[in-house]
Parts: C-alpha cells; sequence; structure tokens
C-alpha cells in the first residue's frame, strides 16, 4: 500500500507566488513602454521641407496610379462600358485621326521622376473628339525602352505617363491601334462560325 503524503501549501507561499507573478508582469509592461518610447524618438518620419514633401506625394501617387493601372481592366475600358457589343459600331466619321491628333501638353521631367503628356484627338474631318475609346501603344525608345500607361480622359484626352530611369535622349513613337472602342468589342457567339 503507498503512503501519499501531502506538502503543505501556506497561504504565505501563496502570496509570495502572486507577488512573483506581479512583479514578472511589470517588469514586462515596463520593458514595453521603454521600447516604445524609443522606438517613437528614433522611427519617426524624417520632416522634409515643403517642396520635397510635395513632390515626393506627387511621385507616390503617379506610382500607384501608374501599378494600378497595370493590373486593373476597369480603367482601361471605363470609356466603353456601354459600347462593347459587335454590333454597337459608330460612324466612321467619329473615328479618330492620329496625324490631326497633337500632343498639347508635354512636362518632361529628368530621370527619376514622372513625366506626363497630353494627347487631344482629331476626328477624320478635323473637329476635337469629345469621347474616349481609343488604343494607343506607346514607345520610349533611348538608353531603355519604356512603356508609358496611358489613361483615357474620356473628353478625347489621353494622359500618357512614364518614369525614365535611365537618363539620355529618347524618341516617342506613338501608333492608334484602335478607335471608337474597336479593341475591346466582344465578337458574336457564332463568330467562329460564320468565319468572320
Amino acid at each position: 500500500m503507498r503512503k501519499t503524503s501531502y506538502i503543505p501549501f501556506s497561504s504565505m507561499a501563496c502570496t509570495s507566488l502572486v507577488w512573483t507573478f506581479i512583479r514578472i508582469f511589470l517588469a514586462f509592461v515596463f520593458l514595453f513602454l521603454l521600447f516604445y518610447s524609443y522606438r517613437e524618438k528614433n522611427w519617426q518620419t524624417p520632416e522634409y521641407p515643403r517642396h520635397i514633401q510635395k513632390d515626393l506625394e506627387s511621385f507616390m501617387s503617379d506610382w500607384c496610379r501608374v501599378r494600378k493601372a497595370r493590373i486593373d481592366v476597369e480603367t482601361h475600358i471605363s470609356s466603353c462600358k456601354n459600347r462593347l457589343d459587335w454590333e454597337d459600331r459608330l460612324d466612321k466619321s467619329f473615328q479618330t485621326d492620329p496625324s490631326k491628333s497633337f500632343i498639347s501638353q508635354l512636362d518632361v521631367k529628368p530621370a527619376g521622376e514622372f513625366s506626363h503628356l497630353t494627347i487631344n484627338t482629331r476626328t477624320l474631318n478635323g473637329s476635337l473628339k469629345q469621347t474616349g475609346g481609343d488604343t494607343w501603344r506607346i514607345f520610349l525608345r533611348g538608353p531603355s525602352t519604356i512603356t508609358p500607361s496611358v489613361f483615357d480622359m474620356g473628353n478625347g484626352k489621353y494622359e500618357v505617363v512614364f518614369l525614365v530611369v535611365e537618363a539620355g535622349i529618347y524618341k516617342l513613337d506613338i501608333t492608334l491601334d484602335y478607335s471608337l472602342c474597336n479593341g475591346y468589342r466582344n465578337p458574336p457567339d457564332n463568330w467562329f462560325i460564320i468565319g468572320e
């Protein structure tokens, strides 16, 4: 037969254990406050002069806008949302004439900053377009080749945004691929059957 012996657990031992836990807890709180105050002093974002802060905000805005446009299809087809049916074609006289279209604003910045240009489009008869839906293919060729992002403003104007990282002389190639949303249209369901 086994004999069980009991160790007396006095209230004094219980109080000592509670005080030990309280001390450990207070030590953790103290270390946390010490770390937090150190972090606040040493990890603050630096204060820049007003003009540099404005340039940084502009750069970040353009950077996020260009990155989002690379993966967001809705941005590209926003002007053509109601004109994607194959049968819904506009009159050819509203088609963009690339030889009559022109660059209205050109804001070229040094390497490392985003540059902007605006394309104003004209129709075949020479009047300014008031609708979007054109598909432009644009390349900058020089020390490096850059494919700018094109934003359809929906009013016949297209904003082109690009970031040149390597300084040098660049040639700008602008080609109109499609006009009047023709590059975004879905063919009819029986398109392969009819062969058109």
